[in-house]
């Protein structure tokens, strides 16, 4: 008689235990979801429909675009578009000279998104210093260098 009150004890204790995970996974789901669709964690978010940059994309005939966020060029405007130079690497100098030759001659654009945190690209202060002497145009959430 003693086993079966262990036993059963035992059972109510991993009901109990299995439905506080399953409640507890639930709710964090349910938040994380929400926190993707008000910050900006996915491309359908609040705040990627509302970008500044994002609406430049959509309302330019651009050619091709130098960017540190390839992916969210392809899923709103499908775009030619290369990756900025990678930092650290062999081709880094070749790359942001052939990058720097595109924007002179107006081959080219660059678009760098602020919300994008890429750190194997060239960063934001580093591609402003680069490119002081051309057209920028500051966005809210980023920043478009071109001729």
């Amino acid at each position: 008689m003693d086993s079966i009150i262990k036993t059963k004890q035992y059972q109510f204790l991993a009901i109990s235990l299995f439905a506080t995970v399953l409640v507890s996974n639930i709710f964090n789901t349910y938040q994380l979801r929400i926190n993707h669709y008000k910050k900006g964690t996915e491309y359908s978010s609040k705040d990627w429909n509302n970008s500044e940059t994002i609406k430049y994309i959509k309302s330019k005939d651009t050619l091709n675009i130098y960017t540190n966020a390839h992916d969210v060029m392809r899923f709103y405007k499908n775009v030619n578009n290369y990756k900025l130079p990678f930092i650290n690497t062999k081709t880094y100098d070749s790359t942001l000279q052939k990058m720097t030759q595109d924007v002179k001659e107006g081959k080219a654009k660059i678009l760098f998104f602020d919300n994008i945190n890429r750190r194997y690209f060239i960063s934001k202060p580093d591609l402003l210093n680069h490119f002081k002497n051309f057209n920028i145009h500051n966005f809210k959430d980023g920043v478009l260098i071109k001729n």
